[in-house]
């Protein structure tokens, strides 16, 4: 009788539990001098996508965006779409801040995460800025990504899962 309650209070009291792996590597020197485009650009608007009426939050973004430099390679990309799902390895942008992209697809729509962006920031002045000036030096193998950028500059765009709670110290003791 005590396992049949413990069953209905467990049933009662579930919730749906959500799983996944990144699909990508952290953005690293290697696929930043791999990339065949490398571009900057200022997200000029984001929206969240309601795909399923039954999930209105899925997580999956549309925004456009407006390519201000091309540094390697070519792109035409208007819109990006990328995923704040942290517990799936998300993003974060923001409205009106300026991005790096590196990525070998082409297209109208670039497929964003924290593997292939880095943030500017702020401003951003096309053939001047000092931001350019490191990512040259990346893509030209003067100096690896991590000697070009802070660690923090770097994982901006993560939305990293959160760390599992750390062990409770009275089940340690037993």
């Amino acid at each position: 009788m005590k396992s049949l309650i413990i069953l209905i209070v467990a049933i009662i009291f579930s919730t749906a539990a959500n799983a996944c792996q990144c699909a990508f590597l952290p953005i690293n020197t290697q696929s930043v001098r791999e990339a065949k485009n490398v571009f900057i650009f200022r997200l000029l608007s984001a929206e969240l996508q309601n795909i399923n009426t039954a999930d209105p939050l899925s997580g999956l973004v549309i925004g456009k965006i407006q390519v201000v430099e091309t540094l390697r390679g070519s792109t035409n990309a208007k819109a990006i779409r990328y995923s704040t799902l942290y517990f799936c390895c998300g993003s974060r942008l923001d409205v009106g801040k300026y991005y790096a992209a590196f990525t070998s697809e082409v297209g109208m729509q670039l497929s964003a995460n924290f593997g292939n962006l880095i943030e500017i920031g702020d401003m951003y002045v096309p053939k001047k800025d000092a931001f350019r000036a490191k990512i040259e030096s990346v893509l030209t193998g003067n100096v690896k990504l991590a000697g070009a950028f802070s660690e923090h500059k770097l994982n901006r765009t993560a939305q990293i899962p959160f760390p599992p709670a750390p062990p409770n110290d009275k089940d340690a003791n037993k």
